[in-house]
């Protein structure tokens, strides 16, 4: 009995790090879910329940994972949607199987940087929302926080050389009061 109890929980350490395949063979094998269960014995029986599920589009991006605790309950489940350049786009949160907890909306400009990050509860209202400015080397250089009622809650500027590395980060509050300041010196 306690070889067997060691060999179950030999596969299930190895298994749990095992199911997860790189982005490529997912692609190749065009794989389009992943589900692992797990076997261990509890009270002297062997139980098999569910451990996760991952379902993936035709690039292998994640579109759902689910996760399960020892009793079968889910102790996480989000979904994802992504843009042409495999962007997230939007995450879902749940608080169980269906109900939704938060969702996550990100924009993008052009080039591919992340222009704004709103956060909504599970009745849609908006939580906190995050905006970026960009100069014209793509360096981010304004993040503006704002809370559900777009009041500005944070406020945070980035300064660069002349070879494009940050010099200063300044940090103001809800009131634009400087709340910090950090200088960035560079050995070359």
């Amino acid at each position: 009995m306690k070889i067997k109890f060691f060999i179950t929980l030999i596969l299930f350490l190895i298994g749990g790090s095992a199911f997860s395949q790189s982005k490529k063979d997912i692609v190749r094998n065009k794989v389009k879910s992943v589900s692992v269960s797990k076997t261990f014995t509890r009270d002297g029986k062997e139980l098999t329940l569910k451990d996760s599920y991952e379902k993936y589009d035709s690039d292998a991006n994640l579109l759902e994972e689910i996760t399960y605790n020892d009793s079968g309950e889910v102790t996480l489940h989000e979904s994802y949607q992504y843009n042409k350049k495999g962007d997230v786009t939007e995450e879902v949160h749940y608080k169980d199987e269906t109900k939704v907890k938060k969702r996550i909306v990100t924009k993008y400009n052009s080039t591919g940087d992340k222009i704004e990050v709103s956060e909504f509860d599970g009745n849609g209202a908006l939580i906190e929302k995050n905006m970026f400015s960009y100069d014209a080397n793509g360096d981010r250089i304004a993040e503006i926080s704002l809370d559900g009622n777009n009041a500005i809650t944070k406020k945070v500027t980035n300064l660069y050389n002349n070879k494009g590395m940050r010099t200063e980060r300044r940090t103001y509050d809800s009131k634009n009061n400087l709340v910090a300041l950090r200088k960035y010196t560079y050995e070359f």
